[in-house]
């Protein structure tokens, strides 16, 4: 498994934590999850930017959702954000 998708996937496995440690009305939480759990399918074994890149985006528009209440939470997943950006994704 190379790096860079163990670090992204311990990235989506810190947002998962965080996101359980926040109050989210259920339809944020089912699209988070939804939302983590293809990009998990989705990263590629190696470096090859293979991500849907709608993913991307529907993940921006959660993070402006959240970052008025959990801007801790929003940190990560511009993090994760950023990190997918670089990989060209």
């Amino acid at each position: 498994m190379s790096q860079r998708r163990q670090q992204l996937l311990t990235l989506l496995e810190s947002l998962r934590s965080e996101l359980a440690q926040v109050t989210l009305d259920d339809a944020r939480a089912s699209e988070l999850t939804r939302l983590i759990d293809a990009m998990e399918e989705q990263i590629p074994a190696e470096d090859d930017p293979s991500v849907h890149p709608d993913l991307l985006d529907e993940l921006n528009r959660e993070a402006t959702h959240l970052e008025v209440e959990h801007p801790d939470t929003v940190a990560t997943v511009r993090t994760l954000i950023n990190m997918l950006s670089n990989l060209g994704i």
